[in-house]
């Protein structure tokens, strides 16, 4: 699997609605880099803790501003290293073990 070799995923969708991609990238500790064009982005990827973020610009994707965040995350395995174990916690969230455990207790409240 591509994963087990890779330690960055860009993802320069100008829309996705909920991308599964980033969250098996992170359960791997790959460490996702992606443009911030829609919504969903932000409720996975804190930029700088588990991934990057380039924000959102009218203008369209920019790429060297990409480029040059990439090159510092590349140049530091400690910075990468420490933005992967928080990529695979943040993956766990999203675990189906996790996510049965939250509508059991919801349900249990409610009943």
């Amino acid at each position: 699997m591509y994963y087990e070799s890779a330690s960055i995923l860009l993802l320069t969708s100008e829309f996705e609605g909920f991308p599964l991609v980033l969250l098996e990238c992170m359960s791997f500790g790959v460490v996702p880099a992606v443009y911030g064009s829609y919504s969903a982005v932000y409720d996975i990827v804190e930029d700088g803790k588990n991934g990057l973020i380039l924000p959102y610009d009218k203008k369209g994707y920019n790429a060297a501003l990409m480029a040059e965040k990439l090159s510092v995350l590349m140049q530091s395995s400690d910075e990468r290293q420490r933005m992967a174990e928080n990529a695979i916690v943040t993956s766990r969230k999203y675990s189906l073990d996790f996510v049965y455990q939250s509508w059991e207790k919801l349900f249990d409240s409610l009943f």
